[in-house]
């Protein structure tokens, strides 16, 4: 693309590694201080699968992210499985389905 008076415009070739690397930054920062912070490593964890599904939103588009994210949804629900056979469904439903709407929400913008 060319410059104009408002300045210059990125490429879609330049903006996708652009946009990569600041949202990777985005979620390596958020990640780093559920760490530092203590938080359950399994919620440290489902912050890592956004990684994934912001990626896919990143190369294949909405429909992509959708995928993956339904994916990480799936995903955490795994990493939830011991504790809902220890304590039952009941504690985790809640949890799990917010987490599912937030990686959809996050792979189809």
């Amino acid at each position: 693309m060319t410059t104009t008076s408002a300045g210059a415009r990125l490429s879609n070739q330049r903006a996708r590694p652009f946009l990569l690397g600041v949202g990777m930054v985005a979620l390596g920062a958020v990640t780093l201080l559920m760490y530092l912070r203590r938080v359950d490593a399994i919620e440290v964890l489902a912050t890592l699968f956004f990684v994934p599904v912001f990626v896919a939103l990143v190369f294949w588009g909405a429909r992509g992210g959708l995928v993956v994210g339904v994916l990480a949804a799936a995903g955490y629900a795994w990493l939830r499985f011991p504790a809902i056979d220890a304590v039952g469904v009941g504690r985790f439903v809640g949890l799990i389905l917010g987490r599912a709407v937030g990686y959809v929400a996050f792979g189809a913008i």
